[in-house]
This record gives structure tokens, C-alpha cells and sequence, in this order.
């Protein structure tokens, strides 16, 4: 979801990495009512499957909802087509709004007076059914056990901050039951007003026989994402239990190309964003709030507080803890940035443009701090900003041009310094940077507008290798060059597991990737024992790098990438 006055970015990334034609649509509907807006952007990936337009970004202006698709397709040398597409949807809120919107306080089915906001389950309800709600500030931290018995219900209610909301359904839906069975009264004492579609006071229909006659034209956004797959997307305007919504980490998440055999698994994140829409004229009200929180998923065999909502930071702005978000490399995590314009071992090429883009966990309006640095050390592009109220972070001022071949450096810090859902932040303010990391830093890799692609042992672009077993890539140096430097990024789409310098063997480079070995190293990775297909592990992206000077005294540098959809490994060049 976005706030009036942030900016789209338009970059994606395709796995596996071709040339795609790329196409994105957006469609903006404003609240007031008046003719909705179509952007669209066109254009071609670089060979690395990387998309990053010069042109296309755009503002948003108006308070209301978005669909926006994406569609990319490649042809490749055997005339084969390849095609992919995707659809989101949302909110666009007005920062001075008159809703605040929020998930759910408690737990589902529990009807405590009042519902905590914060609580471990362990202590609060024990003995009940483990289907947690989102927690009901934005950006708070659910800690969601592993397996089908850590079932997540994603609802968004909303807070009328001028009352008027409030009146009308006092007035009008006074014996209005949720689907939990939390009367009205306690609802309108929670703050937890439902954002749904009412018919007029005395008609005998439910509104979804006559939806254009309902007076409460109101619903809410849904989409529960992590870096690779989606969750849930839904759009709700209505909680009466006819159809669920829950879900628990083990599902297959519909199969989709790295979901992984079980689904979620420990270490695994969700993004939790939301929002909601109300028009009612009698209200003389429309409206439109958003919501982001963030589900870390955890091991209930080792993690001794189980189940838990609470604020973040571990206590540094009051209230009680619920520990670190995660570990990377054995140290805790209390706040991260995932990049998704620029990210840990892009190939990108002269002429192309550099976005820095992303998402803070946890999700608040935090401060986003960059250094972009060129090849020869210098420090090319330096600027800081504030992500939107759900950590939402693009400026398009801050876009530039690679003008320069060679191994650059990006630097992304993040930190707190404002409130949290239960105050303000105690000095020192909390810290991160990209996961795997380890300090933030990351390589993306300029070639030349035109460049061969580094050579290695195989020539096939597709096909299959086994996945619960190591595979080794072989590569020569190219003939002639001196002073090589050989650099090396291997990802999934939400995590950096390794990078940096690897260094030859004489005149050839031998690389292992092991499943095994980092289904150790990594919770969240399966170690490729079971399954086939690639939804049945994380999608892994590998690049390496040669850099040095060839024989006419030139500096050079050639890459290859490789995707690695569990059992299957895709290059082409």
C-alpha cells in the first residue's frame, strides 16, 4: 500500500534472468469519484533479467485504490516462449485521513474483555485454537509457530478518528456481530470498527443480493507476502465466516515457483500489508487507511516464548519484548531492509539506472540511509529518507545512470529514531541493514553496453541437476587478462548467503553450491532431500564475476548468472 505522494517504482526482477519485453499497467480509481488514471510502462530487460526504466515512475496523487500488472515475455534462440505475469492491488490513504486502519486485537475466537493488543499466547490463552490474528498495530511483530498448527487470520478493521464512522454504525448496525462473535459494543470500545458492506437499515436482502444498493460501501485489502511467494492477496467486504481466510505455514501457498515443499519454514518472514476503503454518504465519509506488519516464523521446539505479538525493538520504546525478529549468522536482528529495485549481485550495464527501493521491517516510518560507491572507491552517490508509514522507501530523485563498468558498491543502513505503537524510542535507536550482509553492504556488478558472457564447463542453458546434492560450476580466466578479481553473490530473493572475493585454482575457478550444506547453515532453506519442481525449494540466484585487465592494458569484466529453481539451473549467459 502506499500514502499520497510516494512513488512507484517500476523495476523488476525476472528469474530466470533473459531479455524480457516487459509491460506494466497500473489503473488508479481516486476516491472522489472522478475518472481513474492509466499509467503504463514499456520496455526490455537487460540479459540479467533486470528491468530498471529511466522513465516511468510516477506519483501518486489522489487518495484511492490501484491494480497494477506486470507481464514480461522472451523468445528465446530455440523460438520457445516464455511468459510470466503478476497482479497487485491496494490502497492509497491520505497521510490526514479520517481512519486509522489496524488488524486484530487477540486471538481468534477468543472474546476476552478487553482484547490485549500485545500478549504470549502461552500466557493469555493457552488452551486455545492457535489461529493468531495479525496484530492490530502497524508495525508490530507476530512470532507465528512453524507447522499447521500456527494458523494466521488476516482481518482489517479500522479506527474512526472524527467519530462519524462510528455513529453511523451505532446508529444504524447496532446489533452487528463479527464473524468471532465480538458484539458491536466491544468493538467500538477496541477501536476495531469492521470495514465491510451494509445494505440499507430495513431491506430484507443481504447486501450481496443488491451490492449497488449498499449505503456502507466499505472492505478491506489483504496481502500477506514474503520475497518470493504470496501468501494471501484477497479483497474482503465482508466477515460473517462463509469463507475462510486463515491459513497456517505449512501450506504449498498454490505451488508457486519457490514456496517450498512445506511452505514457510523457520526464519521465513511476512510481510502483512493491508488496507481499507470507506465511502457512506450519510457518513459524509470516504476514506482510505493502510496497515503493514510483519510475521517472523519460528521453530516452537526451540523458541521458548512461542507464539507472541508484541512491539518492536525489544522493548526500547516501553511495553513488553518479544525478543529479536531473527538471527543472521548467529547474531539478532531487531530491524532490516529488503531491496527490491537494486539488489545483492544484480548484473546491470552501462546506461542502465541505479534505483535504491524496499521494504523496512519492522514495518514504520523509518530512516533509510544510503552510499552508493563507484568502482574506484569513490563515493558517488550518498542520500537519506524516510520510509512511508508502513516502511515503504523510493524516492525517484535519488535515480541515476551508470556511466562506469566495473564492481560497485551499495551500502543501505536503516534505523529508528520515532514511535512504535506504545511510544517513543529510547537512545541508542535500533539498527539494520540487508540480511546477509552482515554490515550492509552489497555488490551490483556494470558491464559494458555490449560484453561476452564468462565462460564455464557447460554449455547448455536448461536442465536439470539433482537437488539434494552438491554441483559443482567450473570456469576458466579468460586468456591473457592479469590482476583478476573474481566476485561472487549467491541469494534467495529475501536473504544474501554468500558474497565476496573466491579465488582460482592456477587458470580455472571451482565453485560448489551444496544444498545440504546450507539447509545446515540456513532453517529456512530446504536441504533438497524431497520434492521436485520448483516449487519445492527456494529459487537461488548465483553470479559470478571476473574483473581484471587483458592483454591491450584495457580493464575488463564478464559475468554469468545462474538461477537454481531447486532441481532445475537456468543460464543463458
Amino acid at each position: 500500500p502506499f500514502e499520497v505522494g510516494n512513488s512507484f517504482n517500476a523495476g523488476l526482477h525476472i528469474a530466470p534472468g533473459v531479455a524480457a519485453d516487459v509491460t506494466i499497467t497500473a489503473h488508479l480509481y481516486p476516491l472522489d469519484g472522478s475518472a481513474v488514471i492509466e499509467k503504463k510502462i514499456e520496455g526490455k530487460a537487460n540479459s540479467a533479467g533486470i528491468f530498471a526504466p529511466a522513465t516511468g515512475a510516477f506519483t501518486f496523487d489522489a487518495a484511492g485504490e490501484y491494480v497494477i500488472d506486470y507481464e514480461v515475455r522472451y523468445t528465446d534462440s530455440d523460438k520457445r516462449l516464455w511468459a510470466g505475469s503478476l497482479r497487485s492491488a491496494g490502497v492509497i490513504a491520505s497521510p490526514n485521513g479520517e481512519l486509522i486502519a489496524h488488524g486484530q486485537r487477540g486471538v481468534d475466537h477468543v472474546n476476552s474483555m478487553p482484547r490485549p493488543a500485545w500478549y504470549t499466547l502461552s500466557q493469555y490463552a493457552a488452551n486455545a485454537l492457535a489461529r493468531l490474528n495479525i496484530p492490530y498495530y502497524t508495525g508490530d511483530v507476530l512470532w507465528l509457530p512453524d507447522g499447521q498448527e500456527g494458523q494466521l487470520n488476516p482481518t482489517v478493521n479500522v479506527q474512526d478518528k472524527a467519530s462519524s464512522y462510528a455513529d453511523w454504525l451505532a446508529a444504524n448496525q447496532p446489533n452487528y456481530v463479527a464473524a468471532d462473535g465480538t458484539a458491536f459494543s466491544q468493538q467500538l470500545t477496541e477501536e476495531t470498527l469492521p470495514a465491510v458492506l451494509f445494505p440499507p437499515k430495513d431491506s430484507p436482502y443481504a447486501v450481496g443480493m443488491q451490492p449497488d444498493k449498499a449505503v456502507n460501501r466499505a472492505y478491506s485489502y489483504v496481502s500477506a507476502v514474503s520475497p518470493a511467494v504470496s501468501a494471501r492477496q484477497f479483497v474482503q467486504g465482508g466477515t460473517d465466516g462463509g469463507l475462510p481466510f486463515f491459513f497456517d505455514t505449512d501450506d504449498p501457498y498454490n505451488q508457486q515457483n519457490g514456496a517450498g515443499l512445506n511452505g514457510s519454514r523457520p526464519g521465513d518472514y511476512l510481510f502483512l500489508f493491508g488496507g481499507a476503503v470507506v465511502e457512506n454518504k450519510d457518513a459524509k465519509l470516504s476514506s482510505a487507511a493502510i496497515y503493514g506488519s510483519l510475521a517472523v516464523v519460528i521453530d516452537p521446539r526451540s523458541d521458548a516464548k512461542g507464539a507472541r505479538v508484541y512491539p518492536p525493538y525489544n522493548g526500547q520504546a516501553g511495553g513488553g519484548t518479544g525478543g529479536a525478529l531473527l538471527t543472521d549468522n548467529g547474531q539478532p536482528v531487531d530491524m532490516f531492509f529488503h531491496p527490491t529495485a537494486a539488489r545483492p549481485g544484480d548484473v546491470l550495464r552501462v546506461g542502465d539506472t541505479l534505483s535504491i527501493a524496499g521494504q523496512v521491517a519492522p514495518t514504520l516510518p523509518s530512516q533509510v540511509n544510503v552510499t552508493i560507491i563507484a568502482p574506484d572507491g569513490s563515493v558517488s552517490k550518498q542520500f537519506s529518507g524516510i520510509a512511508n508509514a508502513i516502511g515503504y522507501f523510493y524516492d525517484p530523485a535519488n535515480d541515476f545512470k551508470l556511466e562506469t563498468p566495473g564492481v560497485w558498491t551499495v551500502n543501505i543502513q536503516v534505523q529508528h529514531n520515532g514511535l512504535t505503537s506504545v511510544g517513543a524510542i529510547e537512545p541508542p535507536p535500533p539498527t539494520g541493514g540487508v540480511l546477509g550482509t552482515g554490515d550492509g553492504h552489497f555488490n551490483v556488478y556494470v558491464l559494458p553496453e555490449t560484453s561476452d558472457a564468462l565462460d564455464w564447463n557447460d554449455n547448455r542453458s536448461v536442465f536439470d541437476i539433482p537437488p539434494a546434492l552438491p554441483y559443482n560450476f567450473r570456469f576458466g580466466l579468460p586468456q591473457g587478462w592479469t590482476n583478476v578479481q573474481i566476485y561472487h553473490t549467491l541469494s534467495i530473493p529475501g536473504q544474501v548467503l554468500e558474497q565476496g572475493l573466491l579465488r582460482p585454482a592456477g587458470t580455472t575457478l571451482s565453485f560448489q553450491y551444496s544444498p545440504p550444506i546450507l539447509g545446515k547453515l540456513f532453517p529456512n532453506i530446504e536441504n533438497g532431500e524431497q520434492g521436485a519442481g520448483p516449487s519445492a525449494g527456494d529459487t537461488f540466484t548465483l553470479t559470478i564475476v571476473m574483473t581484471g585487465t587483458d592483454s591491450n592494458g584495457q580493464s575488463q569484466i564478464r559475468s554469468r548468472t545462474f538461477t537454481i529453481a531447486f532441481d532445475r539451473l537456468f543460464t543463458f549467459g
